[in-house]
């Protein structure tokens, strides 16, 4: 890997957000703060109206007709549940982070994909072009990995969605459906990227024939 293509992208990256590379390690949240359960407020000093809008400002649906006792409980539980999501969602990413195994470029890989796709400030709102240098994508090639991250991208975050009967998403950074397919037309014959070797055997035949 081009280590310092890799520091000099990620400090290009810092610069665009008009932060410093020492802000990385100031940003980190311990595991701890991130699963932990959010205090429980004095909900038995509180009256209907509060706790209403207490579980209203925390998506808690409260049915009606219900007692103050009845709301409390009805909270307590819905807090309850809410961490228990919380924690099974970080063990959810991370599985899908690391399904392709636990070589490090593979994790980097995966997790930029899906951060780039549903929170791109977590990779500093990055192009495509500066993934792939993270990501040791197209170095040293004749491409500069955009169309790997893309492709990727679309495996990672597009496809699952199409299989659960969904039409799929387009990210703003990614072609059309109607671009592509104009692209598709206007490469159609194209060989160029079929490689050397069967362009030498394409001019062997020529001179044969």
């Amino acid at each position: 890997m081009n280590w310092d293509r890799i520091d000099s992208t990620v400090r290009e990256l810092f610069r665009m957000n008009g932060r410093s590379v020492g802000d990385a390690r100031q940003a980190r949240t311990p595991l701890s703060e991130l699963v932990a359960k959010d205090p429980m407020p004095p909900l038995s000093e509180m009256t209907a109206p509060q706790l209403r809008e207490f579980a209203s400002d925390h998506h808690i649906a409260i049915e009606d007709g219900l007692e103050k006792w009845e709301i409390v409980e009805a909270i307590k539980e819905a807090l309850e549940k809410n961490w228990d999501e919380r924690v099974k969602g970080m063990r959810a990413i991370l599985d899908y982070i690391a399904k392709d195994g636990p070589h490090p470029l593979s994790i980097v890989r995966n997790f930029c994909g899906v951060a780039k796709a549903v929170r791109a400030h977590c990779v500093l709102n990055a192009s495509l072009r500066q993934l792939a240098v993270l990501c040791d994508d197209g170095n040293g090639r004749s491409s500069d990995g955009r169309a790997t991250q893309s492709a990727r991208i679309k495996r990672l975050v597009e496809e699952p969605i199409r299989k659960t009967g969904m039409r799929g998403c387009k990210m703003s950074f990614q072609k059309s459906e109607t671009a592509c397919g104009k692209y598709s037309a206007a490469a159609d014959g194209n060989k160029n990227r079929l490689g050397r070797d069967f362009l030498a055997l394409q001019q062997e035949r020529a001179v044969a024939e």
